[in-house]
């Protein structure tokens, strides 16, 4: 399990800006480098199963995904929400 009271550290300290999405720190893989400094990278189908264990059907939690997860913007700190290509992982 990731240490968010770490992570939050971290990003004061490299990015202030960096978005951390309440709920879904299970689903943290790291931080990546953009234009806009470092930010979170979450894993979708984690983020996906998260919602599925907070009661949401599979298609509920897909039409969720679709709808405010993967467009979320919120400015330079925006994470990075990392899919896996369909058919290359297990």
């Amino acid at each position: 399990m990731i240490d968010i009271n770490k992570v939050e550290a971290y990003l004061r300290k490299h990015n202030p800006r960096a978005v951390v999405l309440p709920g879904y720190e299970a689903a943290i893989v790291g931080v990546t480098r953009t234009e806009n400094g470092e930010v979170l990278v979450y894993d979708y189908e984690a983020m996906l199963a998260i919602c599925v264990a907070q009661g949401m059907s599979r298609r509920e939690a897909e039409d969720y995904g679709e709808e405010a997860i993967l467009p979320f913007h919120d400015g330079h700190g925006t994470p990075v929400i990392l899919r896996h290509l369909e058919g290359t992982h297990d």
